[in-house]
């Protein structure tokens, strides 16, 4: 990884620990992946909850790059981003449920939480 991404991300993510996380989990990414992830995390305007999804373990564990993308843009969607994230990171459904099968619970989770919101 390049040093200037490293320096990109430091100017961006002003929580240390999420940075130290992240630089981490993108030692190992070939640079077509860091490019995608760079390109997904400013879309974001590099929020630290989208970020904490990517890189936490079991969902980099159980998930390709490319799902993780969709979990993240799946969950920048709803309502209430902290339930979906909960259910982006749960272990039991990304081990029990393809990345399809989750973002439809986050979906319904989302819809269930607005028809109460409505009520």
């Amino acid at each position: 990884m390049k040093i200037e991404t490293i320096n990109e991300l430091a100017n961006k993510i002003d929580n240390l620990e999420l940075l130290k996380k992240l630089i981490k989990f993108l030692l190992d990414k070939t640079p077509e992946e860091i490019d995608k992830i760079k390109k997904i995390l400013k879309q974001y305007d590099y929020d630290e909850l989208l970020i904490s999804i990517m890189i936490n373990g079991d969902v980099k564990r159980y998930r390709t790059i490319d799902e993780q993308i969709r979990l993240i843009k799946e969950v920048d969607k709803c309502e209430d981003k902290n339930i979906a994230s909960f259910i982006a990171i749960d272990i039991d459904v990304i081990k029990n449920r393809t990345i399809d099968e989750q973002i439809r619970l986050i979906k319904q989770v989302d819809k269930c939480e607005d028809k109460q919101k409505a009520s």
